[in-house]
């Protein structure tokens, strides 16, 4: 039996949208955000359950109906609340299709709010987990390039003070460029994505993130950027276009100064990059041989090892 409030929250749903679209978008974020961390998962699902009301039929539940939505809507109060509610209900999706939601979510990436850029980016990292055909989807709407964009850019004073504040959505520093980046480490396990890495400019930009990110507040940033590295050095040229580029002592410095995970990470890196024979001159003359050493130190974790 469907829970009330979801079938409140499918009742006031509206195609066109109307005034209460904000309100109602938050509610159903709201509805997996505020329930019990192990009930969330139950709550999606009744969400995407088909649901069908006096001659009304939603394939799908309400995943399409919010890219409907998103379709319809200019306003940044109601994009930013609609693209949250899509996030949030593409957490651990487990769906065949999406309605549409790799290509409306590459499109949000360039919207002017940070919140849906965020938003979007979140909801791509999930979409791409779901499956090889969707990472596919998400490269073919030009989502590398998109997300790319997103981590070159930065949460500065006055890019913040431009978003102004949204008193029902908070927006963290930094929480576009994290999501962005976990989003490409994702895209990195499809061979079309290791090929696009050099025309779209990825690597520069996330070797910029392993030297800035520094601050514990860049910590998850830094790990994501470590991660989608390591992930685009399946490719040779890549490895040698890292280099080209300045990453290794990057990669040193994260994994002698990140968190466990991002250690883990930039390890696993500099591994890739050793498979290169022409390349290992280039890790011994950046200090790579005493960064690994420390690594195998005793207190690191078995993967770190």
């Amino acid at each position: 039996e469907m829970d009330a409030k979801i079938k409140k929250a499918f009742k006031d749903l509206a195609v066109p949208p109307k005034p209460a679209a904000t309100k109602v978008a938050i509610m159903i974020a709201d509805l997996i955000r505020k329930a019990p961390s192990s009930g969330q998962d139950a709550v999606r699902k009744q969400l995407l359950q088909r649901y069908e009301e006096k001659g009304l039929i939603w394939e799908g539940g309400a995943l399409p109906v919010l890219v409907t939505l998103i379709n319809q809507v200019q306003e940044k109060p109601i994009l930013e609340a609609v693209s949250l509610a899509l996030w949030q209900v593409l957490i651990g999706f487990e769906g065949s299709e999406a309605a549409g939601a790799a290509k409306i979510l590459v499109q949000l990436c360039k919207d002017k709010s940070l919140l849906v850029q965020a938003h979007a980016t979140a909801a791509l990292l999930e979409l791409g987990s779901a499956g090889s055909h969707f990472r596919v989807q998400i490269l073919e709407a030009g989502g590398l390039e998109s997300l790319t964009t997103v981590i070159a850019s930065i949460d500065s004073d006055e890019v913040i003070t431009k978003q102004g504040v949204n008193k029902l959505i908070p927006y963290k520093p930094g929480q576009r460029q994290e999501a962005a980046a976990g989003a490409l480490r994702i895209l990195g396990q499809e061979p079309a994505a290791q090929e696009l890495v050099a025309r779209a400019g990825t690597m520069r930009h996330l070797i910029s993130i392993c030297e800035t990110c520094t601050a514990p507040e860049g910590s998850k940033t830094r790990e994501a950027a470590a991660g989608a590295l390591f992930g685009f050095l399946q490719l040779s040229t890549n490895r040698a276009l890292l280099v080209e580029a300045g990453g290794v002592p990057a990669l040193i410095a994260t994994a002698d100064t990140a968190s466990d995970e991002a250690r883990m990470l930039a390890a696993g890196a500099l591994w890739e990059l050793s498979l290169e024979v022409d390349l290992r001159p280039d890790l011994i003359r950046a200090g790579a041989v005493p960064s690994l050493l420390a690594l195998c130190a005793p207190g690191r974790s078995d993967a770190t090892h």
